[in-house]
């Protein structure tokens, strides 16, 4: 392959010649997208497109996206393909931006869809790019409708992350996620809660291993229903007030339409990305337990540091610290949940000793993390969940 590699970019060096000379009048740039995690096909070119919002050009500039297969949600590459030329041959299209980095030793005709999680604030700063014609809000009101939600209704997306997509969709060994997994039986109670505060509760995810096994009708499985398509995927992701759940890449079809979002089970380790999430789309989220595999005691931020597993995100981390990973309860979700819909509508009260809690967890973190600006962190995690946990502050 790198034989053929070589002989291609000495095969294009004419039509890089030709790029150059028409660069006066427009410049072409060419860039690949991965599109078998939805994660990865909704962030990055919303995030290209912000970038792109934000510089001044003098010049014409024409960018041309090849997509890879497979592809995760076909629609929603079609709606950004409304703004972004996307197209099949994502090798070809990867090979004339290496001809054209290797003869021009420059990046100017490179179209970099790769985002960093300090990219993410980017977010705030622009409307959402995507938006739904007349025909498909209608084909949203019809998904509603069949899925029993009454017009004018609120809901909650939910999500749990296990293994079974990448299984069955992407060939690999994925083993190595498998300590983010948790049961979506765990999230019946925040489910619960949520409608009893006049939300419709919604199950998301296309491949699931377990049912939502319930008879509550404002908790729905649409991830098991006979309803759920790649477009209502998008639009009940875009049109709910607030996204619950696993940090699995369907969370980022909420955020690439503003909508909040709250984490539960994420890693103890990844705090920095959440760091980096953070903004008035981010709502509290709660971590996963990190316990010594032999004494069975509870580890908090100075030890997850002691140990280097900082930014740890790979099961074989976790052994190799000798650590286990443990989900939330059902009743650290639950709390959770009823902190989110309480600062949704507005009516949330701390308690007095929250704020001091809050503001000694995230110093301690910036001590032992000399790379977070504390001035402008705004994360939170579950006031409830950090009351009960306060080994994380030792």
């Amino acid at each position: 392959m790198r034989v053929v590699f070589i002989l291609g970019v000495a095969f294009l060096g004419p039509a890089v010649a030709c790029l150059v000379v028409l660069r006066p009048f427009v410049v072409i740039r060419f860039g690949a997208l991965n599109a078998g995690r939805i994660g990865e096909l909704a962030i990055r070119p919303e995030i290209f497109l912000c970038k792109r919002d934000k510089r001044s050009f003098r010049e014409k500039q024409v960018d041309v996206i090849g997509c890879a297969y497979p592809i995760s949600n076909t629609y929603l590459k079609t709606m950004f393909g409304t703004l972004l030329p996307i197209t099949p041959g994502a090798w070809l299209w990867r090979l004339f931006d290496k001809s054209c980095q290797f003869w021009t030793r420059t990046n100017i005709h490179h179209a970099d869809l790769l985002s960093q999680f300090s990219d993410y604030h980017l977010i705030l700063e622009s409307a959402p790019h995507l938006t739904f014609a007349p025909k498909e809000v209608s084909m949203g009101q019809d998904l509603l409708y069949r899925l029993g939600i009454p017009a004018g209704s609120k809901w909650i997306c939910l999500h749990n992350r296990d293994s079974k997509y990448l299984d069955v969709k992407l060939s690999g060994q994925w083993s190595y996620h498998d300590y983010r997994d948790f049961s979506i039986t765990t999230m019946i109670p925040a489910a619960q809660t949520f409608t009893e505060g006049g939300y419709f509760a919604i199950r998301m995810g296309s491949v699931q291993r377990e049912l939502l096994d319930q008879i509550n009708p404002m908790i729905i499985d649409y991830a098991s229903s006979p309803y759920r398509t790649e477009f209502g995927d998008i639009f009940l992701s875009a049109g709910c007030s607030a996204y619950f759940g696993s940090d699995s890449g369907i969370v980022t079809l909420p955020f690439i339409f503003r909508r909040p979002v709250s984490f539960v089970n994420y890693s103890l380790t990844l705090l920095k990305q959440v760091i980096c999430l953070t903004s008035n789309l981010v709502l509290p989220s709660i971590t996963k337990h990190l316990f010594d595999a032999n004494s069975q005691r509870p580890i908090g931020l100075r030890n997850m540091f002691a140990v280097g597993l900082n930014g740890g995100a790979h099961a074989n981390d976790f052994a190799e610290a000798g650590i286990s990973v443990v989900s939330n309860t059902p009743h650290e979700i639950r709390e959770l949940a009823d902190e989110v819909m309480h600062r949704l509508a507005g009516t949330w009260i701390p308690e007095p000793e929250d704020e001091v809690l809050q503001a000694r967890f995230w110093r301690l973190f910036c001590e032992l993390d000399a790379t977070t600006d504390s001035s402008v962190l705004r994360a939170r995690i579950g006031a409830a969940f950090l009351r009960q946990n306060q080994h994380l502050l030792d």
